[in-house]
């Protein structure tokens, strides 16, 4: 998914990252990554300011700062 300039990407080693896409004469700069521990299969979805994720053993996560 892309938000902003930004590819929101889950991996199937418990990665949610982030890469800055916004100057496409150039690869993917990576931005951050968050370690949820389990294989990511689903899009990753955003709302109010937060990114929630499911993994393939059943949890989901809200990923995002606190009010």
């Amino acid at each position: 998914m892309v938000v902003d300039d930004t590819l929101i990407q889950g991996d199937c080693n418990g990665g949610l990252n982030a890469f800055d896409i916004g100057d496409t004469e150039r690869a993917p700069l990576p931005l951050w990554t968050v370690d949820l521990g389990g294989c990511i299969e689903s899009t990753p979805a955003v709302w109010d300011g937060r990114i929630y994720v499911g993994t393939r053993s059943g949890d989901f996560f809200a990923v995002g700062d606190p009010d």
